[in-house]
């Protein structure tokens, strides 16, 4: 009996250290919640580092935290903090120093490089965001015209925060869509070339404070070997969306030939497959897109029961967005030299022998493929009305 009640004891004595659950605990007034980060170029290479600081409060209630008003409606939540170091380490450490709570990433959404630092080079930023293992692979990442920081202080009345209102955007498809894992992929990609969403500021609207307003994206930026190259508009990267199959839904608008007015056409799917081919010394690729789309708005008079419209219609729509797409590829291989479109993975795929002989040359023979576009759009709902508003 004295043996079985000494054992009792002490698997119960070992027991008892694992039901000590919060040992290790972290309270939530103990965190800084960090929910954007901007990396900026300053004097003599140093790296700014800026963090958007999310801010708890009673819901409807109003408060002063660190300078900042804050309260439950019209203005953000969020502070933004800054510190100076060599590299994102060092400036993170020193920004640690002046906070009373500890940086938590594990909540970050974004990450804005600021236009310079782009220019200068981000992988060696990549090795720190890819090494932490608080960073979310799944957070966005964009290119700010002038300093980064600049747009993480905008302050919009319709979303929570900057950061909240650049997240919304890209799940809506605006442009690009680039997360962490996604540029790691670009990066270390055969073609070592990305892309990144380009964004800008609006103005201040009338009769709004200054800063109560959002950063918009207006294109993208293209990066070679890390560092950034040039810009695309939002023209140019709708083409581009195209080419790498990501284009979810998009509106086009147009003026068919021979045809008074415009037809404006919703694409609702879209897919698009790039097709590699040697021939003897000729490297070609051929970009098939097939688009479905809803009819939108017609000005034209013309009408869906009529056949002939439709089909004029549809190739005046495939003739739209293929001019995009060689707009696209024209700007990739002639001016930015980029391969952003995945077209040495293609080719790495179904010609192994051929790369393995090209890849130390891929500069000069990706500037010499030929690219052939090929579009077919179908209209597949007219919408409620099969006639249009006499004009």
């Amino acid at each position: 009996m004295r043996r079985t009640k000494a054992f009792f004891m002490l698997a119960l004595g070992m027991l008892l250290p694992l039901t000590a659950g919060c040992w290790d605990r972290m309270e939530i007034n103990d965190m800084a919640l960090v929910m954007a980060t901007g990396l900026d170029e300053v004097e003599d290479g140093r790296l700014k580092l800026s963090v958007q600081i999310f801010v708890p409060k009673k819901a409807g209630g109003s408060q002063t935290i660190g300078g900042d008003q804050s309260s439950g409606s019209g203005t953000s939540q969020t502070i933004v903090k800054e510190s100076t170091g060599i590299s994102v380490a060092d400036a993170a450490s020193r920004l640690q120093t002046t906070l009373s709570r500890r940086l938590s990433w594990e909540h970050n959404e974004v990450f804005i490089f600021g236009e310079k630092r782009a220019e200068r080079g981000i992988e060696e930023d990549m090795d720190f965001l890819l090494r932490s293992r608080q960073t979310r692979e799944r957070a966005n990442l964009f290119v700010s015209e002038g300093m980064a920081v600049d747009a993480l202080r905008l302050m919009p009345n319709l979303e929570r925060d900057a950061a909240e209102t650049l997240r919304e955007m890209t799940i809506l498809q605006i442009g690009l869509n680039v997360s962490l894992f996604d540029l790691l992929h670009m990066l270390r990609s055969t073609g070592k070339a990305a892309v990144l969403p380009y964004i800008q500021k609006l103005p201040d609207q009338p009769n709004e404070k200054p800063g109560n307003t959002v950063s918009y994206i207006t294109g993208s930026t293209v990066f070679k070997n890390g560092k950034s190259v040039g810009k695309l508009n939002m023209r140019l990267t709708r083409g581009l969306l195209w080419l790498r199959n990501d284009t979810k839904e998009a509106i086009v608008t147009f003026v068919p030939e021979g045809m008074p007015g415009t037809v404006s056409l919703r694409i609702v799917r879209s897919r698009s497959v790039l097709v590699p081919r040697i021939s003897g010394d000729r490297w070609s690729v051929r970009v098939k897109v097939e688009n479905d789309a809803v009819l939108l708005q017609n000005t034209t008079g013309g009408s869906v029961l009529n056949e002939a419209w439709v089909r004029t219609v549809e190739r005046a729509a495939s003739q739209s967005i293929k001019s995009r797409i060689e707009e696209a590829t024209e700007a990739g291989q002639r001016q930015y030299n980029a391969d952003i479109f995945g077209v040495a993975e293609q080719f790495r795929k179904h010609y192994p022998k051929q790369w393995k002989l090209a890849r130390n040359d891929w500069d000069r023979t990706f500037k010499e493929i030929r690219i052939e576009v090929e579009v077919r759009t179908k209209v597949k709902r007219p919408g409620i009305s099969n006639t249009s508003v006499p004009y």
